[in-house]
This record gives structure tokens, sequence and C-alpha cells, in this order.
């Protein structure tokens, strides 16, 4: 099987919920078809496609929050019909009053948009026009092999590699509003576990690997951490972000102006290196 194809649970969430059934059956048959011999393994690119999609879709769901009247100008211009147009404008994952997330939304919702029109919703992060175009472009040729026309995908790989090639250039620029999201602020200091803490807050904001490793720096430079949440947070990013972690510590150890953290980062990276 591709190995590259591992690279797509990079953006996919941490903690996936009630979706993670939907992405072991999408991955499942990924996995099935790909390991297949041609003409079968050529079809393995549709489910990928819709991991992909379902990727993109959790950026997008995130944004709709982030930036909620962005998100309702870009959707006044999809193709929706009069009851999807109006769950859609009360999809975002706002909490009310009460600070509740309406049960009602949902990052499947967004399905309920035109897979290309999904993708103009990244002019809310500045995604070069480029990157969109392509994409676009990608759901055209996914639409070559999807119908009963005899065409067949001659190389799955290459596409794979377009798809992450999307995925990543999306990460880049959505790292400013993860540092937004992901703040450390003083309520941490009542958990002596943040095993539980991390859980809520991957869920909540749909974080996955390549999410945590844009603000574990972030993270190790709080001075709100104790040494003991320090610590489990440097191995929960060990768990799910490697290089960024080790990026993080090695920074630290040389520019940071806390000592004491200093040395922490020195001491770590000696016992990993």
């Amino acid at each position: 099987m591709y190995e590259n194809a591992y690279e797509i649970f990079k953006y996919l969430p941490i903690e996936q919920a009630e979706e993670s059934v939907y992405i072991q059956h999408l991955w499942g048959s990924f996995e099935l078809l790909n390991k297949s011999d041609d003409p079968v393994k050529a079809f393995s690119l549709l489910p990928f496609h819709l991991l992909f999609m379902f990727a993109v879709q959790y950026k997008i769901y995130r944004l709709s929050a982030h930036d909620n009247p962005r998100y309702i100008e870009i959707l006044s211009r999809c193709y929706a019909n009069a009851g999807n147009r109006k769950q859609l404008e009360i999809n975002a994952p706002i909490r009310n009053s009460d600070g509740i997330i309406l049960s009602e939304c949902s990052v499947k919702n967004l399905s309920l948009i035109k897979e290309k029109e999904l993708f103009d919703f990244l002019e809310i992060i500045n995604c070069d026009r480029l990157i969109i175009d392509k994409a676009k472009l990608l759901v055209e040729s996914r639409g070559n092999y999807a119908h009963a026309n005899g065409q067949i995908e001659e190389d799955v790989n290459t596409r794979i590699d377009e798809y992450l090639e999307i995925l990543q250039h999306i990460q880049g620029k959505i790292s400013g509003v993860n540092n937004q999201i992901f703040e450390i602020d003083e309520n941490i200091q009542e958990f002596d576990d943040i095993e539980e803490y991390m859980v809520e807050t991957f869920r909540d904001n749909q974080f996955s690997q390549k999410d945590f490793g844009s603000v574990i720096q972030k993270i190790l430079e709080s001075e709100l951490l104790t040494f003991e949440q320090w610590e489990q947070f440097i191995q929960k990013g060990l768990d799910n972000c490697y290089e960024e972690t080790i990026q993080a510590l090695e920074y630290i150890s040389r520019n940071n102006q806390d000592e004491s953290k200093v040395f922490n980062a020195r001491q770590k990276l000696e016992t990993l290196l």
C-alpha cells in the first residue's frame, strides 16, 4: 500500500467522537482496495477523496466559529435550498449563553455544501487562489471515476500526493487560528492530570495532530503550567506530533528567557535524542 496515504490521519481529529466509525469505514475501504491489483486498486481513490473532504470540512467547521460573519457571507454565495441554508447558518460550533454548543451542529452538515464551493471558505484564512482552484480540479477529477462512464484513475499515488499537498497548505494557513483557539489560561491550574483537559479541548476544537503540532511550542512556553503538566504536554506532543515537539524543545533550549525552562528543555532533549 502507498505509505504516504497514512499522512491523512495527521489532518483528521485526534479525538474523533461519533465520526470515528465513519473514518474507520473510509480508511478500511481505502486500505483494502489500495492493496488490490489493478484495475481494482484505482477505485481506492474514492474513499481517500472522502477522507480528504472530511479533513477539509473539519477545518471549515472550526473557521465557521472563528469568523462567523465571514462564514455567513461566503455561505450566501453557495447553492443550497432554504432548509439546508437555515441549518448551515446555525451550524457553527459557537457556545450559547449557557456555554452549550447546539447538538444540531456538526461537521457532517457541511456536506450539504457542494464540494467545489466548500473550498471558497478557505478565503477566511487567505489560502492561495491557486490551491483553492487545484482543490476544485481534484473534485472534478473525482467526478470522472465516480460515475458509470468507463473511466479509471490512472495514477492513484500522484492524486494522493496532490490531496496531501493541499492539506499541507491549508494547515500552514490555519496555524494562526489554532494559536488563538488553544489558549492556556489560569483554569489549567485546576487539573492535576491534564489528560481529561486535553481530550476535551481536542474534541471541542477538532484538533488534528498537525493542529496540535502548530501550538505545542506556545503551550510549552506557557508560564501557567506546573512542571508535571509541562511533562504531560510533552508526552502528548511526542505521541501525536513528534517532530514539532522536538523542534519546540530545541527552540526553548536555545531562546527562552527563563533559565529553568531552558534547563528543563535541555534535560528532556538529552533523554530523547
